[in-house]
């Protein structure tokens, strides 16, 4: 019978056969490997831990019955603008009445403003844990720095717990124009010369036009597009 070669299972047995006879390669070899997965299971640890701290230690404060001055709600930047959005609250009887929201743009070229519609196509939910959920239309080269917003439904002071702000971005041009007054839209579309195309539709952006008093919002994450407040009631 012809002798046959097996290389990879010659190469394994002159392995084992190494091992066998040289007992100290093979803890230096079991406890580098040990010291490995060890490594390995600490950072995955330490990242969740910073992860988890990231998401459930950070917020910010508003007092509610402070309107003698702008309290900052949220903050971010489009269109390689920072801007602030602040606001007052009004309470008649203990009940919201109004909120007075302003713009400031900080750095960039392109201002960011609120959008020319009643209420500035604003929206707001009172959840049932306590949390005022506003939905807050902006759009670049819009000229509303201030609005006046007024809610539908009746919210007492006593049930304002939080305060979540979710930021939508309207793209500069809502008729299908990707350029608005020869500015292109760089946080809808990228472009390469004459070559344009759309980027992917990120959370805290609005895909659709503006119709009546009327928006298509989208789902939140956790991303610059919104901030979450404590909210807190002066004691008398």
């Amino acid at each position: 019978m012809p002798y046959v070669s097996f290389p990879f299972l010659e190469l394994i047995s002159e392995l084992i056969f190494y091992f066998m006879r040289n007992k100290f390669t093979i803890a230096i070899t079991f406890f580098t490997l040990f010291l490995f997965l060890s490594c390995k299971v600490c950072k995955i640890k330490l990242n969740n831990k910073q992860e988890a701290g990231t998401s459930a230690n950070f917020s910010g404060s508003y007092m509610l019955q402070e309107n003698d001055r702008y309290q900052i709600l949220y903050a971010s930047q489009n269109y390689g603008t920072f801007y602030s959005v602040y606001s007052k609250f009004f309470f008649k009887n203990d009940y919201l009445e109004k909120i007075e929201f302003k713009i400031i743009n900080y750095k960039g070229l392109v201002n960011i403003g609120f959008l020319d519609c009643k209420n500035g196509c604003i929206r707001s939910d009172l959840t049932k844990n306590g949390t005022l959920k506003i939905d807050l239309p902006v759009k670049g080269m819009a000229q509303k720095s201030t609005i006046l917003y007024k809610p539908n439904a009746k919210i007492h002071i006593d049930s304002l717990q939080n305060i979540f702000v979710q930021r939508h971005l309207v793209k500069l041009n809502t008729k299908g124009e990707r350029t608005n007054k020869g500015v292109f839209d760089t946080e809808y579309y990228y472009r390469s010369g004459n070559f344009t195309d759309s980027r992917k539709i990120r959370p805290g952006m609005v895909a659709d036009s503006i119709k009546r008093d009327s928006i298509t919002l989208f789902a939140i994450s956790n991303n610059c597009h919104s901030s979450i407040l404590k909210a807190y009631k002066n004691n008398n």
